[in-house]
């Protein structure tokens, strides 16, 4: 199983789009997280964490999510904490966690605490013009957040639902 999903990183001035992909296969289990320097240790240990409290198994399974980005970005550990959320939603995704399987279409941007927090911003319209060639129809983001007129709202609480200990910010 595949799928992918696009995560926004912001820079000082505006947001650039990533192509987040994964797969599952039947390797060893586990899960591998890719293309984020130093920081895929932590953000795979983060997800770990985060389904064990869920107090549901998943699949055994190998998945690996990856990111696909030029190289020209400056990564720092602040700004790679927005794309947690949809390398999050694609993980539960393949996992089989989620209501939601295609996710081609789907945009996200949020950061994930380990005590479960999600805090997500609003994106403007004059920011997703800049990136229109990407062309997402469904942005997955908490119902109190502003998204762009072109694009449907996917509500996180809904997505989220069955999930336990979440919270939203």
């Amino acid at each position: 199983m595949s799928s992918r999903i696009w995560g926004l990183y912001p820079t000082r001035d505006q947001f650039i789009p990533i192509n987040l992909f994964g797969y599952t296969t039947k390797g060893i289990p586990g899960l591998e997280v890719v293309g984020l320097k130093s920081y895929s240790r932590s953000i795979k240990e983060k997800f770990i964490y985060l389904t064990r409290q869920q107090q549901d198994q998943i699949p055994l399974r190998r998945y690996v999510i990856c990111t696909e980005s030029s190289g020209q970005l400056l990564l720092d550990e602040q700004n790679y904490r927005w794309l947690e959320l949809p390398m999050l939603i694609l993980f539960w995704s393949l996992a089989g966690y989620l209501p939601i399987q295609r996710l081609d279409d789907c945009l996200s941007l949020g950061r994930v605490s380990v005590t479960g927090e999600i805090e997500s911003r609003d994106i403007s319209q004059t920011l997703v013009g800049e990136f229109n060639f990407i062309k997402p129809t469904n942005m997955i983001s908490p119902s109190d957040k502003i998204v762009p007129n072109h694009m449907n709202l996917l509500p996180l609480e809904e997505i989220f639902k069955d999930r336990i200990g979440l919270t939203f910010l």
